[in-house]
């Protein structure tokens, strides 16, 4: 071999191996970045965790936040929690209130029936903390306290006045109204002359009593003329049946007559 030929098989030989030397910087393995992460191999640098990672293995983040992106989990997952317990605790306690309410209004609208002198006299509550003592198709309402007693096997009303004195109830709505109507010369006590009848406490210190107190709108002309509208009212003890009070203008016997 002469030299131009050894000559020749040195050049081609370096060619090869500069060829393969640029061949093997694109094998994987092969393309480190700055930090050494070879990203044919799917790593990049994490700055938060100093070191090359896979995005889809580890996420690139500091473990200081990861441990308070936990505990801010867990502490919403508490909250969810209690915010339930609450939840169920008042849902509980507006239930209990309606079984209150209605049982509230259950009470309200009772009725005790009581014999007293064998008439079957009942005694209902009413909304506005009011009684209302009804005898057959007669009832007075009234504001006081009221209790019945039992006494040698009979029933009694009893009102304790605001001087201390306690007194029966012996006369009942039904002849209270009948005595007063018969007093004022009526026939009839109903919605349309705007008639009622309560059962109040009248006088003052110790003469003190308890009368029906039966009261009607009264429409009619004084001088001949004049029109004048008057309240008629007419009080009867209830201890007694008396009439204790008459109150009617002039005109209304005239107009009666």
């Amino acid at each position: 071999m002469n030299k131009t030929a050894y000559l020749l098989v040195i050049i081609l030989t370096m060619v090869f191996l500069a060829i393969a030397l640029l061949n093997a910087e694109n094998l994987v393995g092969n393309d480190s970045d700055s930090h050494g992460c070879k990203a044919s191999a799917g790593y990049t640098w994490c700055e938060q965790l100093q070191k090359c990672i896979r995005p889809w293995q580890t996420k690139c983040e500091a473990a200081e936040i990861r441990t308070d992106i936990e505990d801010l989990k867990e502490q919403l997952k508490d909250k969810k929690k209690e915010i339930k317990n609450i939840t169920e605790e008042i849902k509980s306690q507006i239930k209990d209130l309606r079984t209150e309410i209605k049982d509230l209004e259950k009470k309200k609208n009772k009725s005790v029936w009581i014999d007293i002198e064998d008439k079957n006299i009942s005694i209902k509550a009413l909304d506005d903390d009011k009684l209302e003592l009804i005898a057959g198709k007669i009832s007075a309402k009234t504001g006081l306290n009221i209790t019945a007693e039992q006494v040698a096997n009979a029933s009694i009303l009893e009102y304790l006045h605001s001087n201390g004195k306690t007194s029966e109830i012996k006369i009942m709505p039904n002849t209270a109204s009948e005595r007063a109507l018969e007093r004022l010369r009526l026939k009839v006590c109903n919605e349309t002359n705007n008639c009622t009848l309560l059962l109040k406490e009248v006088g003052n210190g110790n003469q003190t009593k308890l009368a029906y107190e039966l009261s009607l709108d009264a429409e009619g002309k004084s001088f001949l003329f004049f029109k004048n509208k008057r309240v008629i009212q007419a009080q009867v003890d209830a201890e007694d049946g008396t009439i204790i009070s008459v109150n009617k203008p002039w005109w209304f016997a005239l107009k009666q007559n």
